[in-house]
């Protein structure tokens, strides 16, 4: 894809999630004294197929199998986009997971069936949040494990990493996922799934676990980011409109000074996102040093800033029907998916990165 062609489908998105109603607000059984922002009663897959026939499922994909080719920076840009607007679908995990499988596909064929389903929706993925319990070489056990887009999954990515376990990933279809799927929610309200198989047959991918994981790593620091944005631009326009003593609070200096501070949080948080991007080629993988200092900023300084945000809001800053409240929960939930900020941070070696870089 070249400028123009991002252009438009970033000038698109924008245009398509701004006229979209805010999501139903719909009770969970067994928590119904609260209200979580939902798609309910079809929207899930009414908005899925949309995103299909807008072309953005194919964004991904290589051009030679029909899709855009786009690469992991437009991708990740693109991620940010639809988290500003709160996208409830796992959108992000089929755009970073999508080209990475078509690689790994059998031959030919599967590659285009593959593609094929994936660019028109048929084909929807889920991953787990961790590493199985256990595997063999066509069979995989998965307890009480989190998935993450699993409540409208034809297919699941399950997979293997560490020092107890051999590393792998493997594919699991939606008959297999059928009666070990439960419904549950993340803590900002999105529907997710907790997934509890023992020897279901599972298609070996020949692909490192860990690299998928990875992927999937990096679009919650982009959707993290992208939160991070829609927050600060949200407190912003309260500050500014927002008066005491004849002015608006915006023009308070120690306002301005933790405004100021919450700024600099953002921007850091943006240029290793850029360069997350930036560092991948043709989607061989992500480098796990810009990787680990991103997940740990976002659970350290992005979870600090729209904390920040929040107090300078007052008291409606932490209320369910306002906006900045479902932000920090939705920020909570990308700081521990996939890895938590602070195993992340946990794996850096300040001194072997300082040397690479």
């Amino acid at each position: 894809m070249d400028t123009q062609d991002v252009a438009m489908v970033m000038e698109t998105a924008e245009r398509w999630f701004g006229a979209q109603d805010a999501p139903v607000r719909q009770s969970l059984p067994g928590l119904e004294t609260a209200s979580f922002p939902d798609l309910a009663n079809g929207a899930a897959d009414r908005q899925w197929h949309a995103f299909a026939e807008l072309g953005w499922l194919a964004l991904s994909i290589p051009e030679g199998e029909g899709g855009f080719g786009a690469d992991l920076s437009t991708v990740l840009t693109f991620i940010r986009l639809a988290a500003r607007h709160e996208c409830q679908s796992p959108l992000d995990l089929h755009l970073v997971l999508a080209p990475v499988l078509l690689h790994r596909a059998r031959d030919h064929r599967e590659r285009a069936d593959w593609a094929q389903a994936l660019i028109e929706g048929d084909m929807r993925l889920a991953m787990a949040d961790g590493p199985l319990a256990d595997h063999a070489s066509d069979v995989v056990t998965a307890q009480s494990m989190a998935l993450y887009g699993g409540h409208r999954a034809t297919h699941a990515v399950l997979w293997a990493g560490g020092e107890r376990l051999i590393p792998g990933a493997w594919l699991v279809n939606g008959e297999a996922l059928a009666g070990g799927i439960q419904p549950a929610r993340w803590l900002d309200g999105r529907a997710n799934a907790v997934v509890d198989l023992r020897d279901v047959a599972a298609r070996p991918l020949d692909v490192a676990g860990t690299h998928l994981s990875a992927y999937a790593c990096a679009a919650q620091v982009a959707d993290a980011c992208g939160t991070f944005e829609a927050a600060f631009a949200l407190t912003l326009d309260y500050l500014k409109q927002r008066e005491q003593f004849g002015r608006p609070l915006a023009a308070l200096q120690v306002v301005q000074h933790r405004m100021a501070d919450v700024f600099c949080d953002l921007q850091q948080l943006l240029a290793l996102v850029d360069r997350l991007g930036r560092e991948d080629d043709e989607w061989s993988g992500v480098d796990p040093v810009t990787l680990a200092a991103a997940k740990s900023h976002v659970g350290r300084r992005a979870l600090r800033g729209v904390g920040q945000l929040i107090q300078l809001s007052g008291g409606i800053g932490v209320t369910d029907d306002y906006r900045l409240g479902r932000l920090y929960k939705r920020l909570h939930v990308a700081a521990a998916l996939f890895v938590s900020s602070e195993d992340a941070l946990q794996s850096l070696d300040a001194k072997t990165a300082l040397l690479t870089a």
